[in-house]
Parts: C-alpha cells; sequence; structure tokens
C-alpha cells in the first residue's frame, strides 16, 4: 500500500533545547518588536482593536513564539528574508489565534523598514502569510487553499498554526513543510516575562 499522506519534518520542541538564556533572550527581543507595532498603530487604531491585537493573550503567544525560534537556528532571519515554509504546532486549539496574531505582528516588517516610495497599506505589507484550519476545524478551506498557493507563487514565508495530528492545514503546504516546531507550554521563566511585559515588573 502506498503511503500518500506528508511527511512532515521532525519536530524541535521548545524551551527545552534552548541554549540557557536563548529562549528568554529571543522573547524579549519579540516582545520589544510587539510593543513597536502596538506604538505604530497606537495613532491610527483606536483603543478596543489595540487590546485586542496586542493584548496579553499575544504577548503570552509571542513570549512562547520566541522560546520556539530559539530552538531553531537562524529560523527566525530566514522567515523575515527568505520562504520557508513551516509550522507551529500549539498545545491547545485557544492558542491558535493569538499565536496567529503574534507572528504577524513580530514576524512582519514595519511600515518604515518598507519601500516609502509607495503608498502600501499595512494589510499588504510583505511579510509571511498565516495559516490556519478552516473554520470548524475543516482542513480544507478555500480561503487557506488560495492563500498558500499564493505564498508559494511569491516566494513569500509560508507559516500554518495548528493543533493536534494529523495538522489541519492544506495539503500543499504539508507537502512543502521544511521546519515543525512544538511549541512548548509556560515555564516559571515564561510567567515572569509575561507579568514584566503587562505590569512593568516581576
Amino acid at each position: 500500500m502506498t503511503r500518500t499522506d506528508p511527511i512532515l519534518p521532525t519536530a524541535s520542541r521548545a524551551p527545552s533545547q534552548c541554549a540557557p538564556g536563548e529562549g528568554p533572550a529571543m522573547a524579549r527581543c519579540l516582545l520589544e518588536r510587539l510593543e513597536e507595532r502596538r506604538g505604530e498603530q497606537a495613532a491610527s487604531g483606536n483603543r478596543s482593536e489595540l487590546l485586542e491585537r496586542f493584548g496579553s493573550e499575544v504577548a503570552g503567544a509571542t513570549i512562547l513564539l520566541g522560546y520556539s525560534l530559539a530552538a531553531k537556528e537562524g529560523l527566525k532571519e530566514r522567515i523575515e528574508t527568505s520562504a520557508p515554509v513551516v509550522i507551529f504546532e500549539v498545545p491547545h486549539a485557544d492558542w491558535i489565534e493569538p499565536m496567529a496574531k503574534a507572528i504577524v505582528a513580530v514576524l512582519k516588517p514595519s511600515l518604515q523598514e518598507c519601500d516609502q516610495e509607495h503608498e502600501i497599506s499595512s494589510a499588504y505589507l510583505p511579510g509571511p502569510i498565516i495559516i490556519a484550519p478552516g473554520t470548524g476545524g475543516r482542513q480544507y478551506d478555500s480561503d487557506n487553499i488560495f492563500r498558500t498557493a499564493r505564498a508559494l507563487r511569491e516566494h513569500r514565508a509560508l507559516i500554518g498554526v495548528t493543533t493536534g495530528s494529523p495538522p489541519l492545514l492544506p495539503s500543499k503546504l504539508l507537502r512543502a513543510c521544511e521546519e515543525r516546531l512544538v511549541v512548548g507550554s509556560f515555564d516559571a521563566h515564561a510567567v515572569e516575562l509575561l507579568i514584566e511585559h503587562i505590569v512593568g515588573s516581576t
């Protein structure tokens, strides 16, 4: 019997695979970028939109993202400068949306980093295209299939955010996947970082 299911790369786990200090350092770096994005949006967006886009859940996801990226040397730079296909497997379905928002906020170029000769709205800045499971957990969501094809066609980083096995993502994304990272849960250091980010001290 021929196997037709995509064979995904062996997953990297975080934060246990990080060298001492690497995970927190990456998380702090991404939290700083999250604050920069908040500042960029503060003038144009309303307060409720800011809280939704940059609230505590997104900050927590940003910390876990930092630990995950630190577990795979050079992956953050590859996402920002080339077109890898990466899957982040979060510990629970409730983390899918905050993680997707965190990835967009901290790994997408800012307006200042883009060519200012053209007027580009923030919705169309170059950066990774994020794919999450379809509505109701369906794998074959037509919008996700279209966006996956667009990322591959435009040579942009393509990132799937999912949970469970098998991942409920488009088959093209699964076949093209180069890196798969299992996002870890919070440990004491991650909790301290989140508290420090929200209230200003631990």
